[in-house]
């Protein structure tokens, strides 16, 4: 009988349930069920209806004990055989299941093949819990975030392998196989594609046909069909569309040396292979140092010779000595792809590098995945079963009121536990090949010893477990002789099919004879230390168990079951503390908590009660070992992720301790759409000079951490000497984008509305603070907080006149009569609060949305744009009674403050880069947001269809700057390749400029807003048609525009380090800021799938203007309340215009319809839609380099 689909779909998990989310799913135990087939028929089966009535009562299913899975096949071929005596058809329709001696559950039929299916979920369950646990202890939460989006049951496509289970042993310290080689070569041909060179890697399955071909069909490779692709390849090789072809060759290391796997030795090491066509090499790495097998050169050189005459000479591929038994793999994936693409370094010695590269691979083969099958697209579910948890308590209650015996009470927990069947071994799972794995006595006349079971000693490949040569041999069972079985020599009797060290070692230790040398502390006179050393920990305790040779079996096997008790708890009681340290570490660190509490007699009488076993750090300990390490192996962490990543973006500042330290701190912003920033180093500077020149030394010194030409941008705010340690940054990395921080620029607009509109105002609302709930302090570090007080005040007037009437509080009677009833001063007061607030509010708003992790360059130049219009919209409005002196002067700042940034001024630099991330947006082509031709102008020939020549023109020189800094200097291949071709490049770069501009095909593909403009254009990336300008679109959208996070950072500091504790010295604070960032980003990392990059103020509106918050919303922590910088002199420097500069000067269309939208309070619902125009470009062949064809700039 089949589980009703409604039912199903609630007690199983969904096919398209992802890997991480099925490792929490809730499934029955497998502990103490009842002994079903002990039941006889009439007392095992019903004819009365079951307990399940529907699908909201069937929760309780997932907390019974299920059977072993023989005994669920028993239970069904019986139900089979009663049904069909039975005089009614279909008349039996529950099966009893005990509970207590006295009480029976009355199950549906169907729990039967609910349980078989439950069998076969488990062994995944299991193996992805374990493959998640390792990531976890790696902290890796955004690997395993990544396996948020693998379906548990996907089937991967035939050139990656098979089943999405193929990714476990990445996930692990294991020796990985064939379908593992094969996944990472399909990752580094990707890339090769991407970097657009001719190079190739074959999976494995190549490598033996190539081996089975030099073997067998040598006589008939020209003519035999099976050779016909390895023909086809050689084809490619004399054409040149294949110039390296790379190869990880399985090799075999034996006592007699190193060899190609036949049918006697199986491989067990990986190597790799580089055949250079052009320098005519076979370039071979072995990470273990070995020289390559004599056969595989022979055969290499046997094939290529049919296709090249001349010999192909041996050197050697440079790769990362192997140090331990199962990196092998990995070390010669690295080797290949750093041969192939030289910008791939190979991986360092030591510090998990390989874990590292382990989990990178991992990552990498999923985004291939997702990119080749748009399809592979998983769920989400709630793995915790409340229902099944409350169901248990339900039977509790049930048991306690009519428990038949103590036995049955005590039993209870295990019957209807919730224990997840982690440790199910593959007996329990009915995966074993024949009957014998279960542990079943045989016959020992029936069995034959094959030889001995000792294993040849190797130097690599997949590690040995030494303990099983000692406890099982190799032998086969009377008459099946190809079957090959493994007996245990303890004298048992038992057999098993496959070498599993659990059940082994556990048939062995409890065996009538077990062995000296593993039972006692002198092992080493037997030479097996070695062989207990593999034991798993519960097998190694029972070396130190003395047994009495003179004790029966039964008291043997219970000393050694104590021993085995003992040594668990111990070893929990050790995992437990390590856990307690590090939740006091957090607790601290992320709740804010002062350190001294450590020393409280209170603190240590909380953790005695709790566990007496335990000792709490003292203060000491905590900060200067526990937390200091803590933040060191989180940095270590940053770095090794950083080094994987491009275009990273740097940003500094400095700032002053209340203890009265000084520092500078330093983070590293990865790119969209889902961005990552880490603080990287705060540097005690109290003694030190900070010049222009000590900052740069200070970032280049971080940036050499991770590698300079991983650099893509640096901003900060623009004092003299940043602004200054900027441009000498920049000059030490020609690649980087020097961009002051739009934050702190547009911040200086709104601090000229003091001498325009009078400081009364500013200073009542600061004098009425805390008089009210929902008013808010002018501080002097958070932006923009001038209008939010005076928008707070303005929506409390009525309760403050309120106040005023009713007499019981005096505020003064200056300020009162601002308050008091429809006098002319309350009026004015009122009247002059709105239109600062009217002025103010569109810098408030475009600062509010350029403080995003996600705003872009483009979104700068917009943003601008639609604040400096906006504010000159509420300048001229009427209503407002602006005299004309106060007009022209806010024009003469708004234009003297355009110019700065995006004319002539002294922090243009980055003024091209904003225009062309506003260009480069698909989006914005077709809406109105830019000039378009003049009605008058004659189109250019070859410029038809270019709605804006005259921006084009301009984004197209600053391209091409741009890419000649990146192909002079930079590092990736997709660039550098272009030496010496300039004129090629020219042409190429132009005509993908063009059909970008005309929307027509690749770039005309739709843009979902919801994940970034970045992935629309890392989408294009590796397309033969669009090969310039996505690397350059990306490396743009890139950069992070603000420098916000150092303000958070010093918001964290003061939050750290109030008044009572401003000793707190500068090391302590960065490692306890360190560990808060880290363990608040983990915490947050899947609370949203899909990043939402903020576009348009509608979007986080309630940040700011929210009525119903007591204080307006912050991504900020604190903010000191001062307004005494509203008594710093006015600003100069600046002259009086009646216009706006840029309304003629500027690409942007202020009258822009669209432009509106992005400052407008509510959601504009308008579409723009991309050209339906398609052109398909044909592939060209590419031209020689000329070392003198490096000219990329370009006239018009």
């Amino acid at each position: 009988m089949s589980i009703p689909p409604e039912i199903a779909e609630i007690i199983l998990p969904d096919s398209t349930l992802n890997v991480v989310d099925l490792s929490e799913f809730t499934i029955p135990p497998k502990t103490n069920p009842p002994d079903l087939p002990a039941l006889p028929d009439t007392d095992l089966f019903s004819t009365q209806s079951n307990l399940v009535k529907s699908k909201d009562n069937i929760a309780f299913l997932q907390g019974l004990s299920m059977p072993s899975l023989i005994h669920i096949q028993q239970v069904q071929k019986r139900l089979t055989n009663y049904s069909s005596h039975l005089p009614t058809p279909n008349a039996l329709q529950s099966l009893n299941y005990p509970i207590t001696p006295t009480q029976n559950l009355r199950l549906p039929l169907w729990v039967l093949d609910y349980w078989r299916q439950v069998y076969q979920i488990v062994e995944h369950q299991k193996r992805w819990s374990e493959a998640i646990k390792w990531l976890r202890n790696m902290k890796s939460m955004g690997a395993v975030n990544m396996l948020t989006e693998v379906p548990w049951m996907y089937r991967m496509p035939i050139e990656f392998g098979d089943s999405v289970t193929d990714l476990i042993p990445l996930c692990s310290e294991k020796w990985l196989g064939v379908a593992q080689l094969d996944l990472m070569v399909a990752g580094l041909n990707d890339k090769a594609q991407k970097a657009r060179i001719h190079a190739l890697v074959q999976p494995n399955h190549f490598n033996q046909k190539l081996i089975a071909c030099y073997r067998h069909e040598r006589d008939t490779y020209l003519e035999a069909r099976s050779t016909t692709f390895i023909r086809k390849l050689a084809e490619q090789l004399v054409e040149g569309s294949v110039m390296l072809l790379g190869m990880a060759v399985a090799v075999c290391i034996t006592s007699e040396g190193i060899m190609l796997p036949n049918h006697e030795n199986i491989s067990n090491h990986w190597c790799g292979l580089i055949i250079d066509i052009h320098k005519r090499t076979l370039r071979y790495g072995d990470p273990l140092g070995h020289q390559p097998p004599v056969e595989l050169i022979e055969i290499v050189r046997w094939w290529l010779h049919f296709s090249f005459p001349e010999p192909f000479s041996v050197e050697t591929l440079s790769v990362t000595k192997q140090e331990d038994a199962y990196s092998c793999s990995i070390l010669t994936i690295n080797a290949l792809a750093h041969g192939i693409l030289p910008a791939v370094s190979l991986i360092p010695q030591g510090n998990n590098s390989c874990h590292v590269a382990r989990i990178n691979e991992l990552v990498n083969a999923v985004a291939l995945l997702k990119k080749q099958d748009p399809k592979m697209l998983a769920t989400h579910s709630n793995s915790t079963n409340m229902a099944a948890i409350e169901a248990r308590a339900a039977f509790q209650a049930k048991l306690e009121l009519g428990k038949e015996s103590s036995k049955a009470a005590a039993s209870l927990d295990s019957i209807l536990g919730f224990k997840q069947p982690t440790d199910l071994d593959d007996e329990d799972l009915g995966l074993s090949e024949d009957s014998e794995t279960e542990t079943t006595v045989v016959d020992m006349q029936d069995l034959v010893d094959i030889g001995t079971t000792s294993t040849t000693s190797a130097l690599g490949g997949r590690p040995k477990k030494r303990i099983l040569d000692d406890i099982l041999q190799q032998c086969y069972r009377k008459p099946k002789r190809e079957k090959i079985l493994y007996r245990c020599l303890g004298g048992c009797g038992y057999v098993f099919s496959n070498r599993n060290t659990a059940r082994a070692a556990k048939a062995y230790a409890a065996s009538k004879a077990p062995s000296h040398a593993l039972l006692d502390n002198n092992t080493s006179e037997n030479g097996k230390d070695g062989a207990v050393k593999d034991l798993p920990g519960a097998v190694v305790v029972v070396k130190k168990i003395k047994l009495d040779e003179n004790s029966s079996h039964a008291t043997r096997k219970a000393n050694v079951m104590e021993g085995l008790v003992a040594e668990a708890r111990k070893a929990g009681k050790a995992k437990r503390h390590q856990m307690l340290d590090l939740a006091i570490v957090k607790l601290i660190c992320c709740a804010g908590l002062p350190s001294r509490v450590l020393d409280l007699d209170e603190w240590k009488e909380a953790f005695m009660t709790a566990d007496y076993t335990y000792v709490p750090a003292t203060r000491a300990k905590l900060e200067e070992v526990q937390i200091i390490g803590e933040a060191e192996r989180i940095q270590a962490l940053q770095i090794a992720y950083l080094k994987t990543q491009e275009n990273i973006t740097i940003s500094c500042d400095g700032g002053t301790t209340t203890g009265r330290q000084a520092y500078w701190t330093l983070h590293m912003s990865t790119p969209g759409p889902d961005r990552k920033v880490y603080l990287m180093d705060v540097r005690e500077a109290t003694s030190e000079s900070h010049t222009a020149v000590w900052i740069k030394t200070f970032v280049l010194e971080v940036a050499d951490k991770i590698g300079r030409s991983r650099m893509g941008a640096i901003v900060c705010d623009s004092t003299g000497n940043t602004r200054l340690h900027r441009e000498l940054v920049a000059d030490e990395i020609p690649t980087l984008f020097n961009l002051p921080d739009i934050v702190h620029f547009i911040t200086t607009i709104t601090k000229f509305h003091k001498s325009h509109l009078g400081d009364s105002e500013l200073k009542i609302a600061h004098s009425l603070l805390g008089i009210r709930k929902g008013l808010d302090a002018i501080g002097k570090t958070r932006f923009g907080t001038v209008i939010i007080a005076a928008w707070s005040l303005q929506l409390n007037i009525p309760s403050i006149r309120k106040i005023v009437e009713r007499g019981k509080f005096d505020i003064g009677e200056n300020l009162a009569s601002h308050f008091r009833g429809k006098t002319r001063a309350s009026l004015e007061f009122e009247f002059g609060l709105s239109r600062l607030i009217d002025l103010g509010s569109p810098a408030l708003k475009a600062l509010t949305c350029l403080e995003a992790n996600e705003a872009t360059p483009g979104d700068v130049y917009i943003f601008w744009h639609a604040m400096i219009w906006a504010m000159k919209e509420a300048l001229m409005n009427p209503d407002a009674e602006y005299s004309q002196e106060v007009q022209e002067q806010v024009l003469g700042i708004l234009n003297s403050r355009h110019d700065q940034i995006f004319g002539s001024g002294n922090l243009a630099t980055a003024a091209n880069l904003y225009l062309s991330g506003v260009y480069l947006d698909p989006t914005y082509l077709q809406s109105d947001l830019f000039h378009g031709n003049p009605p008058s102008m004659e189109i250019p020939s070859g410029f038809e269809g270019i709605r804006h020549i005259s921006t084009f023109k301009t984004v197209a020189q600053y391209l091409l700057g741009l890419a000649h800094q990146e192909i002079i200097h930079g590092h990736k291949p997709s660039m550098t390749m272009w030496q010496g071709r300039a004129t090629e490049f020219k042409n190429t770069f132009l005509k993908e400029l063009k059909k970008y501009a005309r929307q027509q095909y690749p770039f005309n593909q739709p843009v979902d807003r919801t994940r970034g403009v970045i992935t629309w254009w890392q989408a294009l990336e590796g397309s033969e048609f669009a090969v310039i300008l996505p690397v350059l679109a990306i490396k743009i959208f890139a950069v992070r525009v603000n420098s916000m996070p150092e303000e958070r950072t010093v918001s964290a500091f003061t939050w750290i380090t109030p008044p009572l504790r401003n000793r707190l010295h500068v090391g302590q604070m960065a490692a306890r800021t360190q560990v808060r960032q880290h363990y608040s980003t983990e915490t947050k990392a899947r609370k949203r799938s899909v990043p939402r990059p903020t576009v348009k103020f509608y979007d986080v509106k309630n940040k700011i203007f929210n009525p119903k918050a007591e204080t307006p919303e912050s991504d900020l922590l604190l903010d000191d309340e001062d307004d005494s910088w509203l008594d710093q002199p006015l600003e100069s420097g600046f002259i009086a215009s009646k216009r706006l500069d840029a309304e003629t000067n500027s690409p942007i269309n202020l009258h822009s319809r669209h432009l509106s939208t992005f400052l407008s309070m509510d959601k504009d619902i308008g579409v723009t839609k991309a050209s339906d125009d398609v052109h398909v470009a044909s592939r060209k062949s590419i031209a020689i380099p000329n070392p003198d064809d490096n000219d990329f700039s370009m006239t018009f």
